[in-house]
């Protein structure tokens, strides 16, 4: 892919999996956080951190401006500090939306971010391709790995990491700093206690990089206090979609292009209330007073989880019987929490199959009524 004859595959592939996970997430507010070039403050405390890093390709770096472009047209706010990273950014995001119990979303390939997931804060990792989102939530990550986020950066202390230059404490890897963590539950607790590591070898290496230890530690916290002021109202989601098309149309991005023009909202009609009669029904008296109004046949709209059938559950059943009337019946009882992807919702729930359903159901499954929808199949 290329524009005005620069290559542009990376601006597809961010604005790709932006574009999806918005219409998975549905998200009351969005921002996007970048990194600086010049060094952050932990180029203070261990100078050679990330030093043994190749520049990024120019081809790459090329494409930063047509990508802040895009989103500056698109209206994705878009936030940046001199001496901090990006995760940073994110840290001090997460942190004031749990200090105001906000639920939020950090869309990062990093696995350092871990360190930040709560019971609020969950991270989303593009694993399978830029539809398939895995949701790390604190369970996932006691399921996965033992231990419980904070941990992560008391693991990376210890480990250290290659790919930004953190020492660590050499020779002690994942194994061995997972096995450590579960027994002492922090770097500090190792330390406090590091007569009683079992084996020699390990504790030798210990006692030998205690310093590195700390100090990795240090660049590996994310920090969640950076001086950047977060004014909510400016990250409101608001997409200028006539703007995406816009965008996708002159990068040539014609796949976009296509599931834009495929989901964009009527600008024309989306703040008009239709005519009719709608209401809910949210009682089994309610329900069961037109049953009889359905036997003559009606339409029928399934609110699902997914788009997905194997993962697809039942929220919401709208019916109508009638010339512009209509009726909702909410079906969306939660049970119990999993760790897994949920693709249209925030949070991972499961929803149990609901009183009105049970209800409904003969109605449904009665072949001599006539049933009218739109994706029938799917429905």
């Amino acid at each position: 892919l290329t524009y005005n004859e620069k290559p542009i595959n990376a601006v597809f592939g961010f604005l790709s999996l932006l574009y999806s996970a918005v219409q998975s997430i549905r998200p009351e507010y969005l921002v996007v956080a970048f990194d600086r070039r010049e060094k952050t403050f932990r180029s203070e405390i261990f100078p050679e951190y990330k030093a043994h890093r190749d520049p990024p390709p120019q081809i790459f770096i090329d494409q930063f401006p047509i990508l802040k472009e895009s989103l500056k047209e698109l209206g994705v706010p878009m936030l940046e500090l001199a001496g901090y990273e990006a995760d940073d950014i994110m840290g001090t995001i997460a942190k004031y939306c749990d200090e105001l119990g906000q639920q939020c979303r950090l869309l990062t390939a990093d696995r350092d971010t871990y360190q930040l997931v709560s019971e609020t804060t969950h991270i989303l990792i593009n694993k399978k391709g830029v539809s398939d989102l895995l949701e790390i939530t604190p369970e996932y990550l006691m399921e996965t790995f033992g231990i419980e986020p904070h941990q992560f950066i008391d693991l990376k202390a210890l480990q250290g990491d290659v790919s930004d230059n953190i020492p660590g404490v050499k020779g002690v890897g994942e194994k061995t700093g997972l096995k450590l963590i579960k027994e002492y539950a922090s770097l500090e607790g190792v330390y406090d206690q590091i007569d009683t590591v079992k084996s020699a070898s390990v504790q030798s290496k210990l006692v030998q990089d205690k310093q590195s230890a700390f100090m990795s530690y240090d660049l590996a916290r994310i920090c969640c206090e950076t001086p950047i002021e977060l004014d909510m109202d400016q990250f409101q989601f608001a997409i200028n979609w006539d703007a995406s098309a816009e965008v996708f149309d002159r990068l040539g991005f014609k796949s976009l292009l296509n599931r834009y023009q495929q989901t964009k909202p009527d600008s024309e009609t989306s703040d008009q209330r239709p005519d009719g009669t709608y209401r809910l029904i949210s009682s089994i008296q309610e329900l069961e007073a037109i049953l009889p109004d359905l036997k003559a046949g009606f339409a029928i709209d399934l609110e699902t989880t997914s788009l997905s059938i194997p993962e697809a559950q039942i929220i919401g059943v709208a019916l109508s019987f009638r010339d512009r009337e209509g009726v909702y019946l909410p079906c969306n009882e939660t049970v119990q929490s999993q760790a897994s992807q949920t693709p249209l919702f925030p949070e991972p729930i499961v929803f149990k199959r609901h009183d009105l359903l049970e209800k409904l159901a003969p109605i449904l499954q009665d072949e001599r009524i006539a049933k009218y929808t739109h994706n029938g199949k799917y429905e």
